[in-house]
């Protein structure tokens, strides 16, 4: 969600352009969600949920709220990466949120962090000049490796614990995702010790974070899929 404050902070002239694309989009997404409600006889409760997550991307830059710039930026990605998103998708296959993906919750909200965090990384300066309050920017890269480090460890405590209190029974094996994900928990440790005085390093972080959690989420989709 973040990083796009940089492009329009070095080229104003687009912001005109930017904000007619958003509206556009926005009025798509609810339009496609209120057709594939109707049309497959969904429950109102998706349309609604489906409203509310495009309405939370809309007011993390966008007024009266602007979440991005009161210091709120970092719970709202953490809210739409592990739990609108990946939640909709499930809605869609499912025709419901259940336990299953309750029981997710956690660790995805986990890796939310992680993501937003990485995103924010290499635009500390463009977000304070556009007024941005984040964790990076008032506390500095430092604090936000050392944030990214304790996601990804608590991420995989809370699957370890899923998976070995056997929450979903002997129907999946979650033992894989626990595997998996001691690649973002490396790479984010790598990232906490790591000297980021150079940008080109900072990016060089930024690419590894999203490799290892590309590679998690790959291997999550496969679980999902694969479940009853």
């Amino acid at each position: 969600m973040s990083g796009g404050s940089g492009v329009l902070v070095e080229h104003p002239e687009m912001a005109h352009l930017a904000l007619i694309v958003a509206v556009l989009l926005l009025i798509a997404s609810t339009v496609t969600a209120a057709a594939f409600t109707l049309y497959y006889s969904y429950p109102v409760s998706f349309l609604i949920f489906a409203i509310l997550g495009a309405l939370l991307g809309w007011f993390y830059n966008a007024p009266p709220l602007r979440l991005a710039y009161r210091g709120l930026g970092e719970i709202s990605t953490v809210i739409a990466v592990g739990f609108v998103m990946p939640g909709m998708g499930y809605f869609v296959a499912s025709g419901t949120i259940d336990l299953w993906f309750t029981n997710l919750m956690l660790p995805l909200f986990c890796y939310g962090l992680f993501f937003i965090v990485t995103v924010e990384m290499p635009d500390i300066e463009s977000d304070r000049m556009a007024g941005r309050e984040n964790l990076l920017v008032d506390h500095g890269l430092e604090s936000g490796t050392k944030v990214a480090l304790f996601a990804t460890v608590l991420a995989t405590a809370l699957l370890i614990t899923i998976a070995y209190l056997g929450v979903f029974g002997s129907t999946i094996d979650l033992w894989p995702l626990v595997l998996f994900s001691l690649i973002p928990l490396t790479i984010a440790a790598y990232g906490a010790v790591r000297d980021l005085q150079q940008r080109e390093n900072v990016l060089s972080q930024v690419k590894l974070n999203f490799a290892g959690l590309i590679s998690f989420v790959l291997v999550f989709i496969g679980i999902a899929y694969a479940a009853p």
